[in-house]
């Protein structure tokens, strides 16, 4: 598989890591709340912890090394394998 597809297909999932992390946030809270305040959905936040922001800038990271590293072979004329 070439570099550059896999590092979009990791930016992809970064992507996707960090939005999961506020949707598990909102949905830890719950419907049944008469009460949504910023305050309740920082604290979900925070009970949610930093694993998926972590492996979200790790996942970010390596699909924009790829992507560099892809686009500098292109520019030396060498081909991906």
């Amino acid at each position: 598989m070439k570099y550059d597809h896999v590092g979009v297909e990791l930016l992809k999932t970064a992507a996707f890591l960090y939005a999961a992390r506020y949707v598990a946030a909102a949905l830890f809270m719950g419907p049944g709340l008469k009460n949504w305040d910023g305050n309740l959905f920082h604290a979900s936040y925070n009970y949610i912890g930093n694993g998926l922001t972590i492996w979200a800038i790790i996942s970010a990271i390596v699909g924009v090394v790829m992507i560099v590293v892809s686009l500098a072979g292109k520019r030396s004329g060498k081909t991906d394998a």
